[in-house]
């Protein structure tokens, strides 16, 4: 619940949660795809960009970093290259034992409305003849799985450096950082769990380690559009004559 609703609030999304998610854990947009920088993976050797993964002429050439992979991806199938980082979001669930009552989430002039005074029973009193207002938000509970996963002589160690950055930044309790629809910051509170180990081992020489956290993330989605709203701008005439009119049953 905003602390100030008297002027327009942002709006966050599902989509603005698997943001913050990448931001909170350094990933930085390299050519149109979130990467993990090297700094923060010492080490760890990225793979090479393929036919899956890249333009043309980037094909055979090493990535800029560790590359981040999300969990739902929209196509049927999906190839990706390890050492990596994925990231995918569980089922949300609402958190009603954090709902609030019926509130605004803002009340704004509406666009082009001038201040106006209104006299109120000889009292003046000063606002707009319309105004812009939205539901407040509907807090939920994200779930996210981050694996990070690695492969090769040094898989376990590389995945290990992947693991250790992400529970360096999230465990077992941080915030993350997600940008509303205005580009404001917003800070929500994170709680980690494990790591625990998927590892699967189908011959000694291509070892497959990974690892992974459970995270939830007590979150807010905007559900509800904003709408215009007109205010009362003078007191409403009664005429209790018309009642006597009315016909007789």
């Amino acid at each position: 619940m905003p602390r100030l609703n008297n002027t327009r609030i942002g709006d966050v999304t599902l989509r603005s949660f698997d943001d913050g998610v990448y931001r909170t854990l350094m990933a930085e947009l390299m050519g149109g795809r979130y990467f993990l920088p090297r700094q923060f993976s010492l080490g760890v050797v990225p793979p090479l960009f393929s036919e899956y993964s890249g333009e043309e002429d980037l094909i055979g050439q090493t990535m800029p970093g560790i590359p981040f992979i999300y969990g739902n991806p929209a196509a049927a199938v999906m190839r990706y290259l390890v050492p990596c980082i994925r990231v995918k979001r569980e089922d949300p669930s609402p958190a009603l034992e954090r709902s609030h009552s019926k509130h605004l989430k803002y009340r704004a002039p509406a666009d082009g409305e001038s201040e106006i005074t209104v006299d109120y029973r000889g009292i003046e009193t000063s606002g707009y003849s319309k105004y812009e207002e939205q539901e407040g938000s509907t807090p939920v509970d994200i779930p996210y799985t981050i694996t990070c996963e690695a492969a090769g002589k040094s898989a376990r160690a590389n995945a290990h450096v992947l693991m250790d950055h992400c529970m360096n930044i999230l465990y077992p309790h941080e915030k993350i950082c997600v940008v509303d629809s205005d580009g404001r910051e917003r800070l929500y509170q994170v709680y980690c769990e494990g790591p625990s180990e998927l590892t699967n081992i189908g011959d000694i020489r291509d070892r497959n380690i990974s690892f992974a956290l459970s995270v939830r993330v007590q979150a807010e989605l905007d559900l509800r559009k904003a709408k215009t709203e007109r205010a009362v701008t003078e007191l409403p005439v009664v005429n209790l004559n018309l009642m006597s009119q009315l016909p007789v049953a």
